[in-house]
């Protein structure tokens, strides 16, 4: 458990969960740190009694083996029996990856042996968790999905893709890199200017969200200084956009930017769900426009 190094820590939250916690809820995450450990995070949300929302990170481990469903439900369910919390689980919020669901399954048929989700004829314990059905999809996860199918639509081609596409610039021209931090030099004269000094290139990232939109206002904001940049080197001024290709990044900035403001809304501290409902209606007319 995160906080099992640290008993005193470990004993407060317990008497807390115990006295002022009637339902809680959990967040799941799972990334890939730049040590390429992938981590699995947990983090507890509740309401006291005085309508006071807490929430606190009951897990950070390092995942060893497969990802699957089944293992990080019994990563959870042994989080919620040290914290006390099985009977008291409500809801789960995850991506839309499909071992959330199987996570989601796996811990209910697990917590089916002792407790029952509704009025037990034989007087079982009763649990608020109803598998697959307490699992609320990642609101910020769905908006990138809609994002994603949005570029799709417009043709627009992937990091991925357009990775490939530099690295075979790169095998038939070995003389050359078409990357700005493939060269310290490069970097530096890039942020010899007053608006890009200590500033880096953003690049687009497949599963970083927004990155498209933060690449693309990047480069609108600073294009006279790459601009100066590609000049002053000829091996990449192919990469250049054209003046029409310009013209329409400042039209696909502006189909972005909503997608990046209501990222940006439903990551803040403490979101409602209640909030949905006004993203799906204000996504929708943006896509029927």
């Amino acid at each position: 458990m995160f906080l099992a190094h640290n008993t005193t820590c470990v004993e407060k939250l317990k008497i807390e969960l115990e006295y002022n916690c009637a339902t809680i809820s959990l967040t799941l995450d799972i990334w890939t740190a730049p040590n390429r450990v992938p981590i699995f995070a947990i983090i507890a949300h509740w309401i006291t009694p005085e309508f006071e929302e807490r929430e606190e990170v009951i897990e950070f481990i390092e995942l060893k083996g497969s990802h699957t469903g089944k293992q990080l439900a019994e990563i959870v369910e042994k989080t919620l029996e040290e914290l006390r919390l099985k009977p008291k689980l409500l809801a789960i919020t995850g991506d839309n990856a499909a071992n959330n669901g199987t996570l989601c399954q796996s811990l209910y048929d697990s917590l089916k042996i002792k407790f029952d989700d509704k009025v037990s004829p034989i007087g079982r314990p009763r649990m608020r968790f109803h598998g697959r059905k307490s699992w609320i999809r990642c609101l910020a996860h769905i908006t990138s999905l809609i994002c994603e199918g949005v570029l799709q639509d417009l043709k627009a081609g992937t990091a991925k893709e357009a990775k490939k596409m530099l690295d075979k610039w790169d095998e038939e021209n070995k003389s050359n890199n078409y990357t700005v931090p493939g060269d310290s030099s490069r970097r530096a004269r890039l942020q010899k200017h007053a608006r890009t000094h200590h500033r880096k290139p953003t690049y687009d990232v497949d599963t970083r969200w927004n990155s498209t939109y933060d690449m693309i206002d990047q480069f609108l904001e600073l294009e006279a200084e790459y601009t100066e940049f590609v000049d002053t080197h000829q091996q990449v001024k192919c990469l250049l956009p054209l003046s029409e290709e310009i013209v329409a990044l400042y039209q696909l900035r502006k189909v972005l930017k909503p997608f990046k403001d209501h990222t940006l809304k439903v990551s803040e501290a403490m979101p409602q769900i209640s909030q949905s409902l006004d993203i799906y209606w204000d996504l929708e007319a943006l896509l029927m426009m």
